[in-house]
């Protein structure tokens, strides 16, 4: 299996997460052209596309594995504990603060 383009395994939480470690290698590798500028300079507009195609790609299917792993995690926790695992209790405080607007 090659790191860079092999086929992933979604059959387990740990294989998920294994294959959530690839595609941020996988990212990384793709955003190292950006910090190369000699090469990222001489680009073609259609070569520029594909890079942005592929760049997005990797975003959008490190989401989906983000995604994944959650509903597995959750899943064995409702298997484990039940339904009402998930739910938090009613008197749990809820803050939204984002980490930004924190003093």
């Amino acid at each position: 299996m090659s790191i860079i383009d092999g086929p992933l395994d979604l059959t387990t939480p740990g294989a998920i997460i294994d294959a959530l470690v690839i595609v941020n290698i996988r990212m990384w590798h793709a955003q190292e052209l950006i910090y190369e500028e000699e090469i990222f300079e001489t680009l073609s507009q259609p070569q520029l596309v594909d890079y942005i195609r592929k760049a997005t790609q990797l975003n959008l299917d490190r989401n989906a594995l983000m995604d994944r792993l959650d509903a597995a995690v959750a899943a064995l926790f409702v298997d484990k504990f039940g339904e009402g695992i998930l739910q938090p209790r009613a008197d749990t405080p809820i803050d939204r603060t984002a980490i930004w607007e924190l003093p």
